[in-house]
């Protein structure tokens, strides 16, 4: 615990820190870098937690091998949101960084003593690595803020670009510091958000057209290798041509006019806003599609619309996600999502949890949950699983409640203090179960 937050250390939280400072020529140094590098780390996810805090949101922090993550609602503002990614780095930044920077330089301690070396370490870590973390790269706290003002794509642009400068800068001008990890890890970062730059690209689908012809369902569109085949078709450079032509002029993203068909399915007005969504063919949004087709009971279709408009990145409204929820289709689309898209499903259920939990939809999120724990190993599995068993007693299902949170004791990710401070969790604190459970922790 710290500051009232659980806090989960996982054990390969301490692999990178030690084999940094292995280097070092004393156990007392190897022991400070290790401290320092906890407790900056630990600081920073605290920014975040008590920024949750500030927004009425518990978080919870968890500390592994690649530092930190810090866990709590969506909140319901961008502007909020942006706060909470600034409040880890920017904190230590100012008040500690920058401070014991200047005191170093200063030589306030003789230099190559144990308090100098100290010192260097605690502006190093707090100074450069928050600077690090508010470059504009996913997924670091920067990138969020790009991605949250600007959008997904212009963030994933940003991150390549400032991927690719680095690696240029630590080649060039900061030849010292320059070492292969350091560029690596650049080129690193602007390969993986080029990636996956590529398959959120890929994931146009402009042929997807025609969601309502089929009287009983709807008739999915193809991807860009059915659209690249489609142009095969014809035989003749004209005929190539005019077909092209005809599949570019297929919009893309949701028509302006398709709030309407949302305002009529908020007041109830089922044929009203299916409707307009005939009207619009293929300018309307697979989402509100799904939601239409949701409200008239065609669930199958619904599931493969409402899936379609999630991988595609359209926005889903307050209202979609209700529709969905209310439908019992979270867990199908869950499904649909990864049995499609298997690279890039995982991350998309996971914004799914979130958004569905942060919107009091606590079953629909933990439908989206177990899937995302049946794709999870290890560490992350039991991370999961515990998030899942929060969602389900926030839902009232105890007993689903109960079997996740098993799940998380046995992959060792839940603590004794972590699940006896959940505020999810205190509706079971009578449970037989739940006291087996917590006493089984210790």
């Amino acid at each position: 615990m710290a500051l009232g937050f659980p806090v989960h250390i996982g054990w390969s939280f301490w692999i990178l820190p030690v084999l940094v400072a292995l280097e070092r020529p004393t156990p007392n140094l190897i022991i400070e870098w290790v401290g320092v590098v906890f407790f900056s780390i630990l600081l920073h996810e605290l920014g975040h937690a008590l920024a949750y805090r500030r927004y009425g949101s518990p978080a919870r922090i968890e500390l592994w091998q690649f530092g930190g993550l810090t866990y709590g609602r969506v909140p319901r503002y961008r502007m909020q949101d942006i706060i909470i990614s600034l409040a880890g780095p920017v904190p230590p930044l100012l008040f500690i960084g920058i401070p014991a920077y200047l005191l170093h330089h200063a030589e306030v301690f003789e230099r190559g003593t144990f308090a100098s070396q100290f010192l260097l370490d605690v502006w190093w870590v707090n100074l450069v690595w928050s600077i690090v973390n508010l470059l504009p790269v996913l997924p670091l706290d920067g990138g969020r803020v790009v991605d949250k003002w600007f959008g997904r794509k212009p963030a994933r642009i940003a991150s390549i670009i400032t991927g690719v400068l680095a690696a240029i800068a630590l080649l060039t001008v900061l030849k010292q510091y320059g070492d292969s990890t350091l560029i690596f890890l650049a080129l690193l970062a602007a390969g993986f958000n080029a990636y996956i730059l590529y398959k959120e690209s890929s994931l146009d689908l402009r042929g997807a057209v025609g969601y309502m012809e089929a009287p009983g369902g709807m008739r999915m569109g193809g991807s860009r290798s059915t659209y690249d085949e489609q142009l095969a078709d014809k035989p003749t450079k004209r005929g190539r041509k005019a077909k092209k032509r005809k599949l570019q002029a297929v919009p893309s993203g949701p028509d302006p006019k398709e709030p309407e068909a949302w305002t009529a399915l908020e007041k109830g007005d089922v044929a009203k806003a299916d409707k307009i969504v005939k009207r619009l063919k293929a300018g309307a949004s697979p989402v509100v599609v799904g939601a239409v087709l949701a409200r008239q009971g065609k669930s199958a279709a619904a599931v493969a619309a409402y899936a379609t408009g999630i991988l595609l990145g359209h926005p889903v409204p307050p209202i979609g996600d209700a529709i969905m929820a209310e439908a019992g289709l979270a867990g199908q689309v869950a499904d649909w999502i990864t049995s499609t898209d298997q690279a890039d499903g995982y991350a998309t259920l996971s914004r799914l949890h979130i958004r569905l939990q942060g919107e009091g939809h606590a079953a629909a999120a933990a439908e989206v949950g177990e899937v995302r724990a049946g794709l999870s190993i290890g560490a992350e599995a039991g991370r999961v699983w515990y998030e899942t068993a929060c969602s389900w007693a926030q839902a009232g299902d105890h007993a689903r409640a109960l079997k996740g949170l098993r799940a998380s004791v046995e992959l060792a990710f839940a603590s004794a203090d972590m699940v006896r401070l959940e505020p999810s969790f205190a509706g079971l604190h009578g449970d037989p179960e739940f006291v087996r459970i917590l006493a089984s922790l210790g």
